[in-house]
């Protein structure tokens, strides 16, 4: 079959039908996990659901066999015959089908045009071939279905989903004690992992571990989707020895797996009550404090202890509400993101 851009000719565009919530959530998590038109900011959709329906239908095939066989097994011994029994899983078979099939059908007024691309036309016609032959159910139906058991998935579990290969290449390196490479435009390191996992969230990956080269012991963790085809498993093996262990153990309990390594803080912070009911509330990436002193109502002094990006990152959100008095870094860095965020909306 002759291709064009990487896509197959003669192969049509498939329509899924979607409601609004969930093309916009495809369209973020398009974003988020960098599926973008080169050049620009704007989600390549066609890229981002190639790989995202492909995978989905593996992981359901995987989960759907996994599930007869045991079925298989346990009615094995009970069923009277062979018919018996092969009748007994062909309804259990349809019920599961029925119920992947049976969702999400209300409110389907936005919709994607989809491209099979050249890696994924045998998937499709597989789908085609195995899973509509012999029901009543469209290629857009059954398409959509994949499409919501993806989207039920946590932040984390989606990223799992859609890198599978990079996810696999970094257990077998944990698992055999090998380094790892990763090399894009931007950045290139030799990692000794030390550990692989979500964050406490659930909203991604990373891979943790020693990047220092022998000359240091430097953390550091990656997202997992950063690392799409910038990784690659070296031929190296590694140890790390007690005190290396301790120190990567400390600091990941200290920072926390999606900071760890990077240079930790004491901040001072001047809260008044609106900001301390925000600091209490919002637990996303809080990092660890403790009250000083309340002053009055309008004035609570906090100590904050958490990585210098950490800190930026939770106190952004809270405006005049939260005034660091040190590290004077800090409080620059953030005076200086207000100063041009006041300047951008002066306009």
């Amino acid at each position: 079959m002759r291709t064009q851009n990487g896509y197959t000719s003669g192969v049509d565009k498939i329509k899924i039908n979607l409601s609004p919530v969930q093309y916009d959530k495809l369209c973020l998590d398009a974003q988020t996990f960098g599926f973008l038109k080169k050049g620009s900011e704007e989600p390549n959709l066609n890229a981002f659901l190639n790989t995202l329906i492909a995978n989905a239908y593996r992981s359901r095939y995987d989960k759907e066999r996994l599930i007869h066989d045991h079925l298989y097994q346990s009615l094995k011994s009970l069923a009277p015959s062979d018919q018996t029994l092969a009748e007994i899983m062909d309804y259990m078979n349809s019920v599961l089908y029925k119920g992947y099939l049976g969702r999400n059908e209300q409110d389907l007024t936005s919709f994607v045009s989809l491209r099979p691309n050249q890696e994924q036309a045998t998937l499709f016609a597989t789908i085609e071939a195995e899973e509509l032959a012999f029901s009543n159910e469209t290629m857009s139906g059954y398409l959509r279905s994949l499409i919501d058991d993806y989207l039920r998935l946590s932040g984390a579990e989606k990223e799992s989903l859609l890198f599978p290969e990079e996810k696999q290449q970094i257990l077998d390196a944990l698992k055999s004690s090998r380094k790892i490479r990763i090399q894009n435009e931007t950045m290139s390191f030799v990692m000794r992992p030390f550990y692989f996992d979500s964050n406490a969230e659930g909203t991604f990956n990373y891979v943790y571990g020693e990047v220092g080269n022998g000359y240091a012991i430097f953390p550091r963790s990656f997202h997992l989707f950063k690392l799409k085809g910038s990784l690659s498993l070296l031929p190296e093996y590694f140890t790390f020895i007690e005190e290396e262990k301790a120190y990567l153990q400390k600091k990941l309990t200290q920072d926390g797996l999606a900071y760890a390594g990077d240079e930790t803080l004491d901040a001072v912070v001047i809260f008044d009550r609106i900001g301390f009911k925000m600091l209490k509330s919002i637990y996303y990436l809080r990092p660890s404090f403790l009250v000083l002193q309340k002053e009055s109502p309008d004035r609570i002094r906090i100590h904050l202890h958490g990585s210098s990006m950490n800190l930026f990152h939770y106190l952004v959100r809270f405006g005049n509400r939260a005034v660091v008095e040190s590290p004077l870094k800090l409080r620059k860095d953030l005076a200086s993101f207000y100063a041009r965020a006041d300047q951008a909306f002066s306009k």
